[in-house]
């Protein structure tokens, strides 16, 4: 901008330059044309032609002004813009890397609680299958006992029914044609009894 204002200046200084040589041949030439007109006619015939000679250089240097300005600042839009689009992409670049930087940090997090939720479930998983095992395990230490326990009074149950009135050889020749036939009962009462 102040680049702009010197140039203005320095054009309004050349312009005066030359309406005062105007000026000034103007003033010479009306000398020498004196003798032909009167000093009044002389005076404002001067008066027009220096107005029209410097109305028209005027005009020509305005113009010339312009067009140097209007370069100058075409020159200096370009060099903004040049330097915005620069600066944007740098921005843009340093927005992303931000960004990229954030977003892996994130993923790191969210990877270690996953792995810590996996762990944590797996030991859970552990306990809970070896308490399960425990349980299992008690569960059928009882059932045995409680078979164990009461074997005997299944067998009796059979063996009175069985026996009646009859003798040794023949209680134990009924007995074990009695337990064949009735095999899968003594079963399902041992296994309710677990």
């Amino acid at each position: 901008m102040t680049s702009v204002i010197l140039i203005l200046v320095a054009a309004a200084v050349v312009l005066l330059i030359l309406i005062i040589v105007l000026v000034v041949q103007h003033f010479k030439d009306m000398a020498k044309s004196r003798a032909i007109t009167t000093p009044r006619q002389e005076l404002t015939q001067m008066s027009r032609q220096a107005r029209a000679q410097a109305q028209e250089k005027i005009s020509i240097a305005t113009e010339k002004e312009v067009m140097a300005l209007h370069k100058l600042l075409q020159a200096q839009a370009q060099s903004i813009s040049s330097e915005f689009s620069k600066q944007l992409q740098a921005t843009t670049n340093e927005q992303l890397k931000a960004f990229e930087a954030a977003l892996s940090d994130t993923l790191m997090a969210s990877k270690a609680q996953i792995t810590e939720v996996t762990k944590t479930g797996a030991e859970q998983a552990k306990l809970a299958k070896e308490n399960l095992t425990k349980q299992t395990d008690f569960a059928k230490t009882k059932a045995l006992e409680s078979v164990d326990n009461n074997i005997a009074d299944i067998m009796i149950s059979y063996l009175a029914e069985v026996a009646g009135d009859l003798d040794y050889q023949q209680q134990k020749d009924y007995l074990y044609s009695a337990i064949e036939a009735n095999k899968a009962a003594i079963k399902k009462d041992i296994e309710n009894g677990i």
